[in-house]
């Protein structure tokens, strides 16, 4: 379910309920006023510096993407974490932008997002969020003493990454975002110093699980090879920004099914990373720590000198790790249903005026190009989205051939999309679909187009 859209009056934040409990094991973070990190769980961190309290991505209070995510292991859910300073939300994905989450927040909170990217800024603004853009590719102030340096991805329209600094830690907050070597360089000699690295690695992706129309044995080839080129890509990142620590980030994330499926064998670890990093040529293997949620890194300032990291990292084994992980999925009381495929064939829009607009104002040009949405039934709905002419129809048969790409999509996704509470980028973060894609090929700008448009 999606989280409750809580009201409030000026000033005041509503009680954020049962679903926040004190940790104990965190006391002394909270009660001391060191520089340092609070891991909170996958892509959430807790930063302070100079006195302030700064908190990246905040989520785990509505599950994502309409429960088909789940936080595992459970994210740090203490109500200390609603009396930060500032809030910072890196891009649109639901594992990184809760709605009900942030609207917990006293109005007095500042949240602050990246600029570039209109559709995030919308999404903001419908959710009733009002946020303050940061600009890119340059150190901005954000509190006495304390500054931070953004950028963006260079073709997705969605990412974001940044280092967070006073003039004793400086932390990058890396959540999905695999910028060019160029770019992470380039952010490396604004920043210099950089004390924590929180890097992805993990490839949580739709393709090639998802794809129809290819051989089986080519696509388990295929989703190792990237599952590898990811891992690379997170030792890659590591080197260039030289962390005296680096934390792998953003796999706290499994698909709701189980934990030995195809999608979940691809969702690796930090225990998985940090033992594939040990394995390969680094400067300082030993950098690497597997951290979870709960766990600490603090830099206290010293009277003289540079300060000194002190880290706390729990052990864990990783075949205990995997056990857990599926006694957690099965004990999962919210798991996804569907409602009957007649309940889609209902729905058939009239009136495609709003998708049209949404295309004219966010892609960013047109395409010879042709988007198939199909979803369940006898006959099934069929939609067609011409990129090129920015028209949409409600079809019997399709009336353009390729290039395209053709999503079948599960009554529920397809029903929320139709009623406009997500873009077509929400339909596939709930991976509740199959794609053909003919020519079968990556295209970087319709995917922006699905991604930002749509």
């Amino acid at each position: 379910m999606n989280a409750p859209q809580l009201k409030r009056g000026p000033g005041s934040a509503p009680s954020p309920g049962g679903r926040f409990q004190a940790w104990d094991s965190l006391d002394a973070f909270f009660e001391s006023t060191d520089d340092g990190v609070l891991y909170v769980g996958h892509a959430s961190i807790l930063v302070r510096l100079s006195g302030k309290t700064f908190l990246f991505d905040p989520v785990g209070y509505g599950s994502p993407y309409f429960d088909c995510w789940v936080f595992f292991p459970q994210q740090v859910m203490d109500p200390r974490l609603l009396a930060v300073d500032a809030v910072i939300v890196s891009h649109c994905h639901q594992d990184h932008f809760d709605t009900g989450f942030l609207k917990l927040f006293p109005v007095s909170t500042p949240v602050y997002i990246v600029e570039g990217r209109p559709m995030f800024s919308q999404m903001c603004a419908e959710a009733g969020i009002a946020v303050t853009e940061l600009p890119a590719h340059r150190l901005t102030t954000i509190a006495d003493g304390v500054e931070i340096y953004a950028i963006l991805h260079e073709t997705n329209g969605i990412d974001a990454s940044m280092v967070i600094r006073n003039d004793n830690l400086s932390v990058y907050h890396g959540n999905d975002n695999y910028p060019s070597v160029e770019a992470l360089s380039a952010l490396k000699r604004a920043v210099g110093r950089i004390d924590v690295g929180c890097v992805p690695f993990a490839y949580i992706h739709w393709y090639p699980f998802l794809l129809e129309g290819v051989d089986p044995d080519w696509r388990d080839r295929e989703a190792r090879r990237l599952m590898d080129q990811y891992l690379d890509k997170g030792v890659e990142q590591a080197e260039i920004l030289d962390a005296e620590v680096v934390v792998p980030f953003g796999s706290n994330l499994v698909y709701y099914d189980d934990a030995n499926s195809v999608m979940n064998r691809a969702v690796l670890s930090p225990l998985d990373f940090v033992a594939y990093a040990r394995s390969k040529p680094a400067r300082d293997p030993e950098r690497y720590r597997p951290m979870f949620a709960g766990d600490i890194v603090v830099k206290p300032r010293p009277d003289d000198g540079p300060g000194v990291l002190d880290i706390t990292c729990k052990p864990r084994d990783p075949a205990a790790f995997r056990m857990a992980m599926q006694s957690a999925l099965l004990a999962n009381p919210s798991r996804p249903t569907n409602p009957p495929a007649e309940a889609v064939a209902a729905a058939a829009p009239r009136d495609l005026s709003w998708l049209e607009e949404r295309l004219k104002r966010h892609s960013a040009g047109t395409y010879d190009h042709t988007i198939r949405l199909e979803g369940p039934g006898e006959p099934p709905l069929k939609i067609e989205v011409d990129l090129k002419t920015q028209k949409a129809a409600v079809v019997q048969d399709w009336t353009r051939g390729a290039p395209y790409h053709h999503f079948r999509v599960e009554a529920e996704p397809m029903l929320r999309w139709l009623n406009q509470e997500v873009t077509l980028e929400g339909v596939i973060g709930m991976r509740r679909f199959h794609i053909e894609r003919v020519p079968e090929r990556y295209d970087p700008e319709i995917l922006a187009v699905i991604n930002g448009a749509l």
